[in-house]
């Protein structure tokens, strides 16, 4: 990302080297569609719309630049919000399986050993924060309650 000074400075090169173009190009261009003009006059116009370019180039880089920065933000909070979502799902599924052999769900002490095991597994977790999740969930999630509730609970928590 860029400074509002470098998008500056920046703008001012590229509009110099312009502007050495344009200058060029009016005393060349003009005469060929009858407006002789000279030296000083094509300076002038070109300074005209030198300061012009300057103008417009500042403007729309700073617009791109917080468009820019606005729409990674954006991007970067929805694509933790679909961590967050996935991780709380993956986490209640682990809680709220089904014993396949009696179908029976998981009891409350089954319950506490699957989040422990879980949130142990979860990678990019320092210990007192994988501590701290687990007890916040232990105190709040029950074998009785449903999964969609279960899953909300835990992504807040995360």
């Amino acid at each position: 990302m860029q400074t509002r000074l470098e998008s500056f400075i920046e703008v001012w090169i590229n509009v110099g080297i312009g502007f050495l173009i344009n200058l060029l190009a009016n005393f060349l261009i003009l005469p060929a569609f009858g407006l002789a003009v000279t030296f000083g006059q094509s300076f002038w116009i070109g300074v005209a719309f030198t300061a012009i370019s300057i103008v417009r180039s500042y403007i729309i880089r700073r617009w791109a630049q917080a468009s820019l920065r606005t729409a990674i933000k954006s991007i970067a909070k929805k694509v933790q919000t679909m961590k967050n979502f996935t991780a709380a799902f993956l986490i209640a599924s682990a809680l709220f399986s089904v014993d396949p052999i009696t179908r029976r769900r998981a009891s409350s002490e089954d319950m506490a050993d699957a989040l422990y095991f879980t949130i142990d597994a979860m990678k990019g977790m320092t210990d007192e924060k994988k501590a701290d999740l687990y007890a916040t969930l232990a105190e709040k999630l029950t074998p009785t309650m449903k999964f969609s509730t279960a899953t909300r609970i835990i992504q807040n928590a995360l």
